[in-house]
């Protein structure tokens, strides 16, 4: 039998989130404020942990809100972060939060996800921008070879390869959503080369994407707002994207669609 195979249910899920944030458990301990002998013992299972100290671990792992709820019932406990739906009364006020980002980043594309990329809401220009949207998700309506938007884009390897990246250092860790996400936008890309490292570093800033309308051509740059310290898991996972023109000229040909 391997040493996995000895865990504890519980002690599958620490090792796990230790090992992807890089810790060991002598570091582990130390961050969370308790001995290296009783994390050890935690781990294996030769002690079995309070629901203070698995959260207290969390913490310190930087774990999202739904993998804490799977370590504390991988524990043996209750979990005991609420996942209501954005529609809830307890999340009204966020609700009217994201609403507004959405109206008011008019004429200019927003987009609500989940951790997965999911789409949760988006605003009339992002509904323009990308007609099927809603039928297909983001990842196939943009992405999928031959599809009109992805027909637009001039730099649909390095804005496509980027988009990988956020999205692997949005996830906050492995989850199966997540990694299925990644491995369909991966596939939609298999015949587009990844750029340099070296090209990339010499560009822009920021990753922009450009987008050829007939003669005109309109650069993009995207910014995530998202809910931080969140204690719902609804919330813990929503990632509003807004998209802006990255110049003037850009703008204008953006509310002149708007206007159509």
């Amino acid at each position: 039998m391997t040493q996995e195979a000895r865990l504890s249910p519980f002690g599958r899920e620490l090792r796990r989130w230790r090992q992807v944030r890089g810790l060991s458990q002598l570091r582990l301990a130390a961050e969370a404020g308790t001995s290296p002998r009783y994390l050890s013992f935690v781990e294996t299972g030769r002690s079995r942990p309070s629901q203070a100290v698995v959260l207290r671990l969390a913490e310190a792992l930087e774990v999202p809100l739904r993998e804490r709820n799977r370590m504390l019932t991988a524990a043996g406990l209750s979990p005991v972060f609420p996942e209501r739906p954005l529609t809830a009364d307890a999340l009204s006020p966020y609700k009217r939060i994201i609403d507004t980002l959405l109206t008011q980043q008019e004429p200019f594309p927003a987009f609500v996800f989940d951790r997965a990329y999911r789409l949760i809401d988006a605003n009339a220009a992002a509904r323009r921008l990308v007609p099927d949207l809603e039928r297909l998700g983001w990842i196939d309506a943009v992405f999928t070879p031959g599809s009109p938007v992805r027909a637009m884009m001039e730099n649909i390897g390095e804005a496509g390869w980027a988009a990988v990246d956020i999205m692997r250092r949005e996830s906050d860790g492995p989850t199966e959503a997540i990694a299925a996400a990644i491995q369909r936008l991966e596939e939609h890309l298999a015949d587009v080369p990844r750029p340099p490292a070296t090209e990339a570093a010499a560009g822009s800033p920021v990753v922009t994407t450009r987008f050829r309308l007939g003669d005109q051509l309109v650069t993009t740059v995207t910014t995530i707002v998202r809910f931080d310290v969140a204690r719902d898991v609804t919330l813990d996972e929503l990632r509003v994207e807004l998209v802006f023109p990255a110049d003037e000229a850009s703008a204008q040909v953006m509310r002149a669609l708007a206007e159509v």
